[in-house]
């Protein structure tokens, strides 16, 4: 069987190490077409981003957050890094 037909309940989200997550969420929507769905910055500086939700509008999203920030062992990965975050069928 070669079915390339992905179900529509499971996705899968890139999360992204970005020096600056502001320019890369905006590049996302601007440029590529992702739909911001929710960006959450720290409380004492609204330029870090803690947490991003960007979606594709076929399905699926990209999730990028601030470099270097001391609250998260992921952010301290080299830039360019990313994980990937696998939504199964429930």
């Amino acid at each position: 069987m070669n079915d390339t037909t992905a179900p529509t309940a499971s996705t899968v989200w890139p999360c992204v190490n970005h020096r600056d997550a502001l320019a890369g969420i905006r590049f996302a929507v601007d440029v590529l077409g992702f739909v911001e769905s929710a960006v959450y910055t720290a409380d004492d500086d609204d330029t870090v981003v803690v947490h991003s939700q960007l979606t594709w509008p076929e399905g699926g999203g990209v999730m990028i957050g601030s470099a270097d920030r001391r609250d998260s062992a992921f952010s301290q990965m080299p830039t360019g890094c990313a994980s990937v975050y696998v939504v199964p069928d429930a």
